[in-house]
């Protein structure tokens, strides 16, 4: 995990510097939640209360707050606001609005089905993606509060793909594409 040190995360005094939230550019973040159709999504809610229990000597479950992301959301971000705050001296935007906005686009997800499998199908797979453009853009908004406090700009900024980034982009384009022949085979039914 994260915990191990190496001497290129040492500071100028030789210690390592203070554990922020989750640093992601957010072009990468854009990247591997759209890509891997919203997976990317769990591992940022992980790494996330990973490093705020690392900081805070906490005591949460990342593992749970990730599963129940939608119950955690606005508990997450009052830590960023406040982690904010105690960086940069003021309040950043209200973020609880964000995190209102990703409760909601994932109840979307429990809207009632039509009827017709194949209107069905198309109707799902709008719902999905709008569900992960919808957390997507929530994500972005949220980590660049995290960015700025964290100091963005650093050279430590997560922003290359790594091969396993490129692994899972792989099986998130395979299954977009398998959305896309489903969506294509609904079509052709109705």
């Amino acid at each position: 995990m994260d915990s191990v040190v190496n001497s290129e995360n040492l500071n100028e005094e030789g210690s390592q510097p203070e554990v922020g939230f989750f640093e992601i550019s957010k072009n990468k973040l854009l990247i591997m939640s759209i890509g891997t159709f919203g997976l990317y999504s769990l591992y940022w809610f992980y790494q996330n209360w990973c490093r705020y229990n690392q900081r805070e000597n906490a005591d949460t479950w990342p593992i749970a707050r990730t599963i129940f992301s939608i119950f955690f959301m606005h508990s997450l971000c009052a830590r960023i606001e406040a982690y904010f705050e105690l960086k940069k001296g003021h309040a950043p935007y209200d973020l609880n609005q964000y995190a209102t906005l990703y409760v909601l686009v994932c109840l979307t997800s429990f809207l009632p089905e039509p009827q017709n499998p194949s209107v069905a199908i198309l109707v799902g797979l709008i719902i999905a993606i709008v569900g992960v453009a919808g957390f997507t853009f929530v994500l972005v908004k949220i980590q660049n509060i995290i960015n700025v406090a964290n100091g963005e700009g650093s050279t430590s900024i997560n922003d290359k793909l790594t091969g396993i980034n490129y692994v899972w982009l792989t099986l998130g384009g395979l299954f977009w594409l398998s959305c896309l022949a489903s969506a294509v085979f609904a079509l052709s039914m109705l």
